[in-house]
């Protein structure tokens, strides 16, 4: 692959950076009677923000769905371009004026819109004198990681903060943990030595996620073993022509590079693909950015690309000694599309589906689909479409 559009992905696509830090809560009469509250984010940072939050502008990819589960939209006076790419799952945020791409939003727009905070995702972190631009300009910054078991609960309690909306926010978490508890009631009691073995391929071929990742977290949740949580090479962030001066791209994630022989020889029972498109970072985003209209072919819409996920299922299958592979010989080998489930706000969503994977005598009962319906109705009003995960199970 190109290396300029391998960096140029990885630039705009891989989050960085782990949780430092728990949220805590300032004393809500000292916060009513100061209208200031300070938060702890995702990087540790102590940050004292108005309260309640009038305004808000979100460039965390992450964030989207979170605000809108909530009821934070009329807070919303700036977003990131990726929801006006999914106009039907996000129909409250058609009318929002965007300020660029996610990783490389303009400072310009945001200071125009006065917000008093910017919600950011830690993959920020390597835009130079963003959190300084935005706070000389009054404005406050705050990182939050939403795809990160870790810290998921500690970052939705921070969004019910900003948002105004910390009853929810409660509510939300109690619904997310009920069906998080009951999968690991039913995989706890698996000796380490019987887990399912699990490759997961994180959106380029044969690069992968250590030990500590959110990957690595989801993949032990749901009662698998991550075949990769230790090895590898340590991932090279390739050099991205055009940067502007000062600007280093980086990551902090335990992202590493297997090679067909070492997958061969950790023999994974389930093999996890998760990819976006080329068509999405060639022609999607430029559209976007340009300002033209672009709806993505995966994910929650009524014309899934599934030749797409099909196709990429048949390289994994076919590459030279896969037929080795206890995954590829019992067709346990599946498709995500990239930040739709599992690295997204609904991974609690993408759990259900990964223990259905792992352990499906177990699971008999639980039906991933209805369980999704089920999320999409309470938190969104949307009726369930789309597709998922390729071959659905």
């Amino acid at each position: 692959m190109n290396e300029k559009i391998v960096g140029a992905m990885l630039a705009c696509l891989i989050a960085c950076t782990m949780f430092l830090a728990p949220v805590t809560y300032a004393d809500k009469g000292k916060a009513d009677k100061e209208k200031t509250v300070t938060i702890i984010d995702s990087l540790g940072n102590r940050v004292e923000i108005p309260y309640p939050v009038e305004r808000v502008v979100n460039v965390n990819l992450f964030a989207d769905e979170v605000i809108v589960a909530l009821g934070g939209e009329d807070k919303l006076v700036g977003i990131d371009l990726i929801p006006l790419a999914e106009p039907e799952f996000y129909p409250t945020l058609q009318n929002k004026p965007s300020v660029g791409l996610h990783h490389f939003p303009s400072y310009e727009k945001i200071i125009a819109l006065e917000p008093d905070v910017v919600i950011a995702s830690n993959d920020l972190m390597f835009l130079p004198g963003f959190k300084e631009k935005m706070e000389a300009a009054g404005i406050k910054v705050v990182y939050l990681n939403l795809w990160d078991p870790g810290t998921y609960d500690f970052d939705v309690r921070n969004l019910g903060i900003i948002l105004g909306e910390e009853k929810r926010a409660e509510e939300y978490l109690k619904f997310v943990h009920s069906y998080i508890r009951m999968v690991e009631d039913r995989v706890k009691d698996i000796p380490s030595g019987e887990r399912v073995g699990v490759y997961w391929e994180f959106h380029f071929p044969y690069m992968t996620m250590a030990e500590g990742s959110p990957i690595d977290k989801l993949i032990k949740m749901a009662g698998g073993r991550n075949v990769f949580s230790m090895g590898g090479e340590e991932f090279q962030m390739p050099t991205i022509p055009g940067l502007p001066a000062g600007m280093e791209v980086s990551t902090g994630l335990a992202i590493r590079t297997v090679s067909q022989e070492a997958i061969i020889e950790a023999n994974p029972q389930v093999i996890i693909g998760e990819f976006l498109p080329m068509s999405v970072m060639t022609k999607g985003i430029g559209k976007m950015i340009r300002g033209e209209p672009y709806q993505m072919s995966i994910g929650y819409t009524d014309n899934p690309d599934v030749n797409m996920l099909k196709s990429i299922r048949d390289e994994i299958m076919n590459r030279p000694g896969s037929s080795a592979i206890d995954a590829v010989r019992n067709e346990r080998v599946y498709i995500f599309p990239f930040s739709m489930l599992q690295t997204s706000a609904r991974w609690p969503v993408g759990l259900i589906y990964l223990a259905k994977m792992f352990y499906p005598d177990r699971f008999e009962d639980m039906d991933p689909e209805e369980f999704h319906a089920e999320w999409l109705e309470k938190w969104y009003g949307l009726e369930y479409k789309g597709v998922y995960v390729y071959p659905e199970l």
